[in-house]
């Protein structure tokens, strides 16, 4: 059995992820705001494998990009991380709520 690559597996949770937004979000119509811009390829998916120390700094870029970015081309932005999204925050004392 071969190794994937980060690549690989960035491209294999992307695609998850796409499924899982059209199979159960928009198939099952569990958020009226999802469809159009999926449909359109407004959705920005965007794969997160930095480091606990990075998150912010990324975050920050993607919320620059969707301020000055043309609406035309991103609508929105869903962000895929490998690992337990909370555990990041955990790690950095951040409470989720």
């Amino acid at each position: 059995m071969s190794k994937l690559g980060s690549k690989d597996i960035a491209d294999r949770a992307l695609e998850s992820v796409r499924k899982w937004l059209e199979t159960f979000v928009i198939g099952l119509g569990l958020c009226p705001f999802a469809s159009k811009p999926y449909k359109n390829y407004k959705v920005r998916f965007a794969y997160f494998d930095g480091s606990k120390n990075d998150w912010l700094a990324r975050f920050q870029e993607e919320i620059r990009l969707l301020e000055s970015g043309n609406i035309d081309e991103i609508e929105t932005t869903l962000w895929v991380f490998p690992t337990d999204f909370g555990m990041i925050f955990r790690q950095c004392g951040t409470k989720l709520y």
